[in-house]
């Protein structure tokens, strides 16, 4: 089941972010072992990293005023409104190969992005 609020309102409008079933589903195991089902998580942008703005993820925050929310089954997801402008339009993904474990955000405003995929820059 997903629902997205904005600004507290239900959204009509097409989603400014969105979440695939593999990040869903980790989530979704990750909180019933910490025993936080729902579990929040905050993806926020801040300045740093090889291209000017990197990705932030925090468990153990709270939802905000304002934040833009998109509850999963099992999980909140959040982002408050500055972050929101930066990652406009993108996806969170959790990949698992043979050498690499991680959430993933695809993000169509970024014009550069380093190695580990936590860092961005926007022209």
């Amino acid at each position: 089941m997903f629902y997205i609020t904005y600004m507290h309102q239900e959204m009509t409008k097409p989603q400014p972010f969105s979440i695939t079933e593999a990040a869903v589903a980790r989530l979704k195991e990750l909180g019933e072992k910490k025993g936080k089902v729902p579990l929040l998580l905050r993806i926020e942008v801040k300045s740093g990293g090889c291209f000017g703005f990197k990705y932030v993820y925090d468990f153990d925050a709270q939802v905000e005023e304002g934040d833009f929310t998109l509850h999963m089954d099992g999980a909140v997801l959040f982002i408050d409104p500055l972050s929101l402008e930066k990652v406009q339009g993108s996806r969170l993904h959790y990949l698992e190969t043979l050498g690499k474990a991680a959430f993933e955000i695809h993000n169509p405003q970024a014009s550069s992005g380093c190695g580990c995929g936590n860092s961005f820059g926007i022209s």
